[in-house]
């Protein structure tokens, strides 16, 4: 047996062992549904000057002293170890996570940064709407995607997010979606017939939907030495109103 064999094998069983011990977790949330909290500005701002008091007192007793986030195991998707927080004042902020308002007219949420993204399009996609770009995991926070990029695949119409700074809230712009997605994935043997198919078909000026048939790109390049198996894996998509019934789908059961 060979060593890609091997890993293959392995790989299949290492997903599998984890798909086994997380069946009792996504049996739970089936039944149990994350629900949103909501809460008032004014609730929002006393929580904020609750953070900043303790923040305030801290470097009043020590200058020099290096704030991090309090975030426990497996609260987030960051590979970088937690090494560096060690000696280090942990600040909790666990009380920013509710959503402060939903503008359906204005197309706007105001949301705090410890909502996750499954929390937050469950309730805006209640108005049939959804944020411009969506990161790829749904357990990712308003604040991580905030402040980690979140480069994803609406990003070429809407750009990415960014910053430096702790993000205790934002306004969000959102745009008419609905809950259903039609994706279709086309493989490129060449990258320059994948780039002319890109500027023949996508818009890339500004939209303002998520319903469509380009309102989404992703793509994933595949390169090893055999020729045969080279080449570009492109999805594109967008909502869609309803499911069509005479057409095929993948998977025996509606996924949204």
């Amino acid at each position: 047996m060979t060593w890609e064999k091997l890993k293959l094998i392995l790989s299949i069983i290492y997903d599998l062992f984890f798909l086994l011990i997380n069946i009792p977790w996504e049996i739970f949330k089936k039944f149990n549904p994350n629900k949103c909290k909501y809460k008032t500005g004014e609730q929002h701002e006393k929580d904020i000057n609750e953070i900043a008091k303790t923040i305030a007192n801290i470097t009043k007793k020590n200058p020099n002293i290096e704030i991090v986030l309090d975030r426990q195991l497996g609260e987030g998707h960051s590979s970088r170890s937690t090494e560096y927080k060690k000696g280090k004042f942990r600040i909790n902020i666990s009380s920013l996570n509710s959503i402060i308002e939903i503008n359906s007219k204005d197309k706007y949420v105001d949301v705090e940064s410890l909502v996750t993204f499954e929390e937050l399009c469950n309730e805006t996609l209640k108005y049939n709407l959804l944020p411009c770009v969506i990161p790829e995991f749904k357990s990712i926070t308003l604040g991580g995607a905030i402040q980690g990029i979140a480069i994803e695949s609406s990003s070429f119409i809407y750009g990415s997010n960014g910053t430096i700074a702790l993000v205790a809230s934002a306004r969000v712009q959102l745009i008419e979606a609905t809950q259903w997605i039609h994706l279709k994935y086309i493989y490129y043997s060449k990258t320059s017939t994948f780039l002319e198919s890109i500027q023949n078909t996508f818009d890339l000026r500004s939209h303002s939907t998520w319903i469509g048939d380009n309102q989404i790109l992703d793509g994933i390049y595949f390169s090893n030495g055999n020729d045969n198996y080279n080449g570009i894996i492109a999805m594109s998509g967008g909502c869609v109103r309803s499911i069509p019934t005479k057409s095929s789908i993948y998977k025996e059961n509606y996924f949204s």
